[in-house]
């Protein structure tokens, strides 16, 4: 297709294509702001150096002239040369796009012959490309401005949502945009197929706000009152009631005692010489001195007892729920003792 026709075999090529360039270039300009004489002398040796590049098959290097001449001067002729680069490289999908826009061209009345030769250049070299096409839509859900890569195609925003021409083969779809993650994926495309590829965007996540963390302020509890003193055990109360009751038992006993002593010492002179009668009198004498003595030794044990444990008294608060021990002495005619309850 590029190598078509015997123009490209002529003797004196450069001096050809130097002309056609120049012609090309020099023609009335068609869509952007009049180019400088520097832009013109520029485009012609960009557009020379594409033509050999052409010519020994060098494609990458002519497709790189021809654009960079393009976007100096526009020219039809120079697009479809750059379609043909592209055909050249395989890259079917942008040489469609190339040869679609200089067919669609309208040319002015006074356009040079080249140009309208490179318009139905178009028309017909685009007609065995476009069966090695595929057509994808690509939608993208998210960013309200997202940069799309198809391979080294980069989509412009006019043509999200519609079918964009491709050739058939592996690609790599791309696809970013601010505040979002970028996401790549993988896209097949066969000759013929069509397909339609809806991209969502997770924004990207918001770093945690670091929250410096706030003193608690200090409580003052009130300070807790002293536990109860533990309660005084029954066998304490039992030990001071035992020791209280003998020390009244001795002290009544020691009292009864005199008291017969007294009354002996007035009726028998001696013991050798007491009346019979009285014989009852001295032993009880001797009874109440037996249980004087017994009374003030219980006392002052009961006594010792009770402050020993007094000062030993058990935490265990249990005995407290029980009843106390009473203790209360006796005396009655013939008989002295103590009772209790608990």
């Amino acid at each position: 297709m590029v190598a078509s026709g015997s123009a490209w075999s002529r003797v004196g090529l450069r001096r050809a294509v130097a002309a056609l360039a120049f012609a090309t270039l020099s023609g009335v300009a068609v869509a952007q702001a009049e180019p400088t004489e520097s832009d013109r002398a520029t485009a012609r040796a960009l557009a020379e150096e594409g033509n050999r590049a052409l010519q020994i098959k060098n494609y990458d290097l002519a497709e790189d002239r021809f654009r960079r001449a393009e976007a100096l001067v526009h020219a039809p002729s120079l697009v479809v040369d750059w379609a043909r680069a592209l055909v050249g490289m395989g890259r079917l999908g942008a040489a469609y796009r190339l040869y679609d826009q200089t067919r669609k061209e309208q040319l002015p009345p006074a356009a040079p012959a080249s140009w309208k030769r490179a318009v139905a250049d178009a028309e017909r070299e685009i007609k065995p490309v476009e069966p090695k096409l595929g057509w994808v839509t690509v939608t993208i859900r998210g960013p309200e401005r997202a940069e799309v890569s198809i391979g080294e195609e980069e989509l412009p925003s006019s043509a999200l949502g519609k079918p964009f021409a491709l050739e058939g083969g592996e690609h790599t779809l791309r696809v970013s945009g601010e505040g979002f993650l970028t996401r790549e994926q993988a896209l097949p495309l066969l000759a013929g197929q069509k397909r339609e590829v809806v991209v969502e965007l997770d924004p990207v996540p918001q770093a945690p706000v670091a929250v410096a963390p706030v003193a608690p302020k200090p409580v003052r509890k009130a300070p807790e009152p002293p536990p109860p003193p533990p309660p005084t055990s029954k066998w304490t109360y039992a030990a001071f009631g035992a020791g209280a009751a003998g020390i009244a038992v001795g002290t009544v006993s020691f009292v009864l005692f005199l008291g017969e002593r007294s009354r002996l010492q007035s009726t028998c002179p001696s013991q050798k010489r007491c009346p019979a009668e009285a014989r009852d009198d001295i032993n009880r004498q001797y009874v109440y001195s037996y249980v004087s003595g017994i009374g003030f030794v219980l006392g002052v044990v009961g006594a010792g007892a009770g402050t020993v444990l007094l000062l030993n008294k058990p935490s265990d608060s249990s005995e407290s729920k029980q009843g106390a021990l009473v203790v209360s002495p006796y005396i009655s005619p013939g008989m002295v003792g103590v009772e209790g309850t608990f």
